[in-house]
């Protein structure tokens, strides 16, 4: 710094102004090359078969979207990716700072896999390891209809969602299924006990 100043002593003051100036403006397009990286994020997803999908995995593509997050709603698409080969993991550049969500969706028909409040921050790459689909405790369930309460099936019904097949409650299809409602999880009950009043 003192050889600095120096040189500038020994110019004629018009050049001392110019080179100054020059010497600031570089250090400002540092400055600003430094904030406009450092406001950006970066995403990595590595995405993981559940055990009972390791030998189809490399069958299904799969498919992220982003998605801006807040407060409990969902503000603003970001970005998609259809993710084919093996590995699946796919890394998201040149993304706003803040709190984000990722919807994870194969090509199979399976419920969605949505992590919530994921926070990006600026100049970092942030991972997250997904097992898809999720685990649920009623997959075990599906070709299982006897009551864990009363160890019988004889008063079992398979759940149906959505809109009832028949509106007449004492229609043979009525009597034969016991009406989930139109909200569904993604991990829902299967069967129903009418003796122990049990959805498992």
């Amino acid at each position: 710094m003192k050889q600095y100043k120096n040189l500038l002593n020994i110019l004629p003051l018009g050049l001392q102004c110019v080179f100054a100036k020059r010497h600031l403006l570089f250090l400002l397009f540092l400055m600003l090359g430094y904030n406009s990286f450092s406001q950006f994020a970066r995403l990595k997803v590595n995405i993981n078969p559940r055990y009972d999908y390791k030998n189809s995995w490399k069958d299904y593509d799969v498919y992220v979207s982003l998605h801006k997050h807040s407060y409990g709603q969902y503000n603003g698409y970001l970005k998609f990716a259809i993710i084919k080969s093996e590995p699946k993991s796919y890394i998201f550049d040149s993304l706003e700072a803040g709190i984000i969500a990722i919807q994870i969706d194969g090509s199979d028909h399976q419920p969605d896999t949505i992590i919530e409040n994921v926070l990006l921050s600026c100049g970092k790459t942030t991972e997250i390891d997904v097992t898809y689909p999720l685990y649920c405790r009623y997959i075990a369930r599906v070709n299982n209809n006897i009551c864990p309460g009363c160890k019988k099936k004889d008063q079992v019904l398979p759940i149906h969602y959505g809109e009832p097949f028949s509106s007449d409650p004492k229609s043979e299809w009525s009597l034969s299924h016991y009406l989930g409602g139109c909200k569904l999880t993604g991990c829902d009950p299967i069967w129903f006990c009418k003796r122990d009043n049990l959805k498992f």
